[in-house]
Order: C-alpha cells, then sequence, then structure tokens
C-alpha cells in the first residue's frame, strides 16, 4: 500500500461566500501537502465567482462548474470523476466548514489499516454538541450496517476520508431527489453493507457550521427522516422506527410549528421514545411556546 497516500478532496459550493475562503485556506494550511482539491461550484455570483477565479490558478486546485439543480450529490459525483488518476482517498468537505491544520496527517496515519476514517468536528453553534447524534457516547466507536441504522447518521460528511476504489465499487452518491439532505448516510450506509473497514478518530479535527442557510434547518431535517423511512424501513408503522428517526420527525415538527405540546403525548411515536429523547421534544416544545 501506499505509504505516502494522495487525498483528493472535493469541496461542492454554492455562494458561501467568505465561508468558502475560510474552508479553502484550512485546505491550504494542512501539514501534510500530498493532496488535490476540487471545487464544484453550483454558478456562484458575487464574492464566490472572484473568489474562484483567483483560487483556480492554485497549481493543486482545480474548480469545476456544474448547475446541479439543488442535488449536492451531483457535485460530489462530478468531483469524485473529475479526481486525478493517482488519487487514492476521497476527503469530504461542505464549503461551509473547516478543518485543523493537521486533519490529513492524522488521517495518513490510519490509512494502511483502514478504508474509511472519520472524526468529530467543533459545531457551531456548540449546543449541537447535545443535540446531534454525531456526538454521542462510546457507542459510535464501532460503526456497522445494523449500527448505522439504529442509531442514525452519526458521521459529520467534512470529516469523511474514504478510499476511492471504496466508493468507486458502490455506485457513489445517490442523485434522486427523495434522497436530498441525506445521500451522504445513504452512501455510508451502503458502504457499511459491504463490511469496509471504519475508523473514528477521537480527536476533533475540524469545525461545522449548523443550521444556517443549509440542509441542517428543521424543514429539511424532517423531510430527510420522511424519505429515510419510506426507503429503508418501508413496511414500519412509525411508532415501530428507530427512536433517532422518531426523534428527528417529531424536534422537527415541533420547531415547525406543526403540533402542540399537549397533542404529543397522544402519539404513538412519543410515547416510544425513551426518556432522554421525551425529555429533549418536552423542552423543545416549551421553549418554542415561550420564547
Amino acid at each position: 500500500m501506499n505509504s505516502k497516500p494522495f487525498f483528493s478532496i472535493i469541496i461542492p459550493n454554492f455562494n458561501k461566500g467568505r465561508l468558502l475562503k475560510k474552508a479553502v485556506d484550512s485546505v491550504l494550511s494542512q501539514t501534510y501537502k500530498n493532496w488535490e482539491c476540487i471545487i464544484v461550484d453550483n454558478f456562484s455570483s458575487g464574492y464566490d465567482e472572484r473568489y474562484l477565479k483567483y483560487i483556480s490558478r492554485h497549481s493543486s486546485i482545480k474548480v469545476l462548474y456544474l448547475n446541479n439543480n439543488g442535488i449536492i450529490a451531483r457535485s460530489r459525483n462530478l468531483g469524485i470523476k473529475s479526481t486525478n488518476v493517482n488519487s487514492d482517498w476521497i476527503c469530504f468537505l461542505d464549503s461551509d466548514d473547516s478543518w485543523k491544520a493537521n486533519k490529513l496527517e492524522e488521517v495518513a496515519k490510519y490509512s494502511n489499516s483502514y478504508d474509511f476514517i472519520f472524526h468529530s468536528q467543533f459545531p457551531i453553534p456548540l449546543f449541537y454538541l447535545f443535540t446531534s447524534p454525531s456526538y454521542f457516547g462510546k457507542k459510535n466507536h464501532i460503526i456497522s450496517y445494523s449500527k448505522l441504522l439504529n442509531n442514525g447518521n452519526i458521521i459529520n460528511t467534512s470529516s469523511v476520508s474514504v478510499r476511492k476504489i471504496s466508493v468507486e465499487s458502490v455506485g457513489l452518491f445517490n442523485e434522486g431527489r427523495n434522497f436530498i439532505a441525506w445521500e451522504d448516510f445513504d452512501l455510508w450506509l451502503r458502504l457499511a453493507k459491504v463490511n469496509i473497514r471504519f475508523k473514528r478518530l477521537s480527536k476533533f479535527l475540524g469545525f461545522s457550521l449548523y443550521g444556517y442557510k443549509n440542509v441542517t434547518n428543521p424543514k429539511t431535517k424532517l423531510m430527510t427522516a420522511v424519505n429515510f423511512s419510506k426507503i429503508y424501513f418501508p413496511n414500519f408503522l412509525n411508532h415501530n422506527l428507530p427512536a433517532w428517526n422518531i426523534y428527528s420527525q417529531l424536534s422537527s415538527e415541533v420547531r415547525l410549528d406543526m403540533v402542540e405540546l399537549f397533542t404529543l403525548f397522544k402519539r404513538k411515536e412519543f410515547d416510544s421514545l425513551g426518556f432522554l429523547f421525551k425529555f429533549r421534544i418536552i423542552i423543545l416544545a416549551i421553549c418554542k411556546k415561550f420564547y
């Protein structure tokens, strides 16, 4: 195996302004230098357009343009297909996220022993440390198909480095519209199903922005949970779905003012949840009502 792997970093972008520059700067600052960066832009304007013209002069950065019609999987797939022939690994980085300077150096240490390496990201705002499954407990260190189904997507896309041949073997990201906002989770599940070797690094090696003009808002979170359950659990009644999926649906409904607190107690889905999930939803509903 390659003792010094070559990383291809894929950054999809649309009008993220100076957040894009911050993401690219975090790539340029990497202490590990054997990489290329492919930015796939959805015909941004203004600052992004000017910045991309400037940064495309860098010898290790390639800028591609694609009208993805709101399907980010198309942008990521184009990036993967455009990687250097010598590329060993694919790294994903959203254009509103960033990495610490030692991220690739840390990943490279484990590249001969694993096929899929990910790590923790500091969430912005920080309260997502307590609400996102990406930050829950030791159980997340062991990754398997069944654990992903039952625990939800505990893998942050911007933390992922995956062997290129592994991604190609399962057919890249699904570009169907009903996979929007969870095309990454679907890919992780397909990879887990063929028993590739996962490694979670316990270190925080990056920063991820949540909730601001991205797919982590409650509307898309609700859509994601519903579409996931239709595809992976088509014959399940709502109250028999995995707890994370029920929580995602109910908490999103609360945030979108689709359900009142007193009606929650009458729903079988709510009754099927454990204490902590129930407590989070009740607190969320109370805060929503009075603030």
